[in-house]
Parts: structure tokens; C-alpha cells; sequence
């Protein structure tokens, strides 16, 4: 098993293939598509930890309200039920736990912001990795091609690493830093990132499409050579798009992007 994420496998690929067709200036313009692509998926995840929090609030309120029903105390009562036809409303809470807070909605606030702090610093490990994974593939491929003598091409990938170095959202990602902890440490194995891969088996890990074997074609009436049906002439896998890898949870930290100690 490849123990990469899906950015660090596809951009070693680049590397591997940086005298294809293609040229440095299309692989330039993939690298950075495919940043863009990973840092919207960590966006995609965080929010969705987010929604969970969010889940668990209302879950937290409605548990807190049948415990104060039963006990007949109705000003408890009509505390919470406020508070949930508020969170219902606009689906915010408090990044801060105000003085005379009901226990219930106390102990509700105090998990939530508990579960966002722990989405926060998913997050800021994801982007960290990504960042740094981002602009070391710029420099490998710039020292590559110098090796190489294509200077030209060097210059184009130095001219992007110094394009990259102030673009806003690239140093978001690299601003981001896992937070000091005696719990645990970053996993090894995906990097923090909580993913990993395997060869897709689809395709057997060839990134073609199994279908026309990567050409494009199959053989129509008369033998004639028509479009394929199953990658519609992309000659790639439709699993995992030519990257010849399927982006798993990684098992070492089950996700997380730490071990414990």
C-alpha cells in the first residue's frame, strides 16, 4: 500500500513524467489544480465536522429539556426550549459561555465549542501538510529539470514557487500549524493529513480506462474505431480520473492526522 496522499502520489507522478507531452506549463497549471482541488476537499470535510457539532448541540438541548420536564422545573424548561427555537433559527452558538447560562445550555455550549476546536485543528494539520507538500513538489521539479539542463523550464517553476509565495491563499494553508500537544503526535504515514492510498482497482492501478486499455477507441460496426463508452474518450479511469490511486482514510490514525504518543 502506498502510504502518500492523493496530492503527494499525483505530483510524484508529475515529477516522474515531467518530459511528457504536456510541458512544464500544463503540469504547473495541474499542480496547482490539484492544490486547489485537495484544499477544497479539507474545506468540504471541516465543514461537515462543523455540521456535526452543530447536530450535536440540538441533540444535547433536546436531551437537556425531556431531563428538566421530568423534573417539573418550568423556567429550565423554557429556558432551553428558547434556546432551541433560536439555534433552529440561525444555526449559531456562542464562542463564549456567558455568566447565569442555564447548566444544560452551559454544558451544550462547552461541547460544542469543545468538537470545534477539535475541527479547527483538523483543519489547520490538513492545510499545513498540503501547503508544505505543494511548494516541496515545485522545488523537486525545479532541481529536476536544472539536473536536466532545460533551464527554460527550471525558470518557469522558479518563477512559479515566487508566484506561489505571495498568493494569499497558499499562505493560509502554510500559516497553518498543528497546535503543541503532549497527547499525541502528527502521523507519520499520511503526514497529518488523515488520508492515504491504494492502487485503484478499477483499473488495476494503471490510471487507464479498462475499457479501451487507455486508447480512447473501441471497435464499432465494420471495425471501425469509435469513441469509448466508458471513459467518452478520455482514455482514463473514471474512479480515479488517471491517477491510478483511490484516496482512503488513513488507518494509522483512523483520519485523525495524529497517534497517540
Amino acid at each position: 500500500m502506498i502510504k502518500k496522499t492523493v496530492f503527494a502520489a499525483a505530483i510524484t507522478l508529475l515529477i516522474l513524467c515531467h518530459a511528457n507531452a504536456e510541458g512544464v506549463s500544463g503540469q504547473l497549471k495541474t499542480s496547482r489544480q490539484m492544490f486547489d482541488d485537495s484544499m477544497s476537499r479539507i474545506d468540504d470535510t471541516h465543514l461537515e465536522l462543523v455540521e456535526k457539532c452543530r447536530d450535536a448541540y440540538s441533540t444535547s438541548l433536546k436531551t437537556a429539556e425531556i431531563a428538566v420536564t421530568k423534573k417539573g422545573d418550568l423556567d429550565a424548561v423554557v429556558l432551553i426550549r428558547a434556546e432551541k427555537a433560536r439555534f433552529a433559527n440561525d444555526r449559531a452558538v456562542d464562542d463564549e459561555i456567558k455568566p447565569g447560562t442555564h447548566p444544560a445550555i452551559k454544558h451544550a455550549t462547552a461541547s460544542y465549542l469543545k468538537g470545534l476546536e477539535f475541527a479547527e485543528a483538523t483543519r489547520s494539520r490538513k492545510l499545513g501538510a498540503l501547503g508544505k507538500q505543494y511548494i516541496q513538489h515545485l522545488h523537486s521539479l525545479k532541481k529536476k529539470l536544472t539536473v536536466a539542463m532545460k533551464i527554460d523550464d527550471a525558470l518557469k517553476v522558479k518563477k512559479a514557487i515566487e508566484d506561489a509565495s505571495a498568493d494569499p491563499i497558499l499562505k493560509e494553508a502554510l500559516s497553518y500549524q498543528p497546535p503543541p500537544t503532549t497527547k499525541g503526535r502528527m502521523c507519520a504515514p499520511c503526514s497529518g493529513t488523515g488520508l492515504s492510498e491504494q492502487p485503484c482497482r478499477k483499473c488495476a492501478g494503471t490510471g487507464d480506462c479498462r475499457y479501451c486499455k487507455g486508447t480512447g477507441k473501441r471497435a464499432g460496426l465494420g471495425g471501425r474505431p469509435v469513441q469509448c463508452f466508458g471513459c467518452a474518450g478520455s482514455s482514463k479511469c473514471t474512479k480515479c480520473k488517471g491517477s491510478a490511486v483511490a484516496r482512503l482514510k488513513c488507518t494509522a490514525c483512523n483520519g485523525v492526522g495524529m497517534t497517540l504518543r
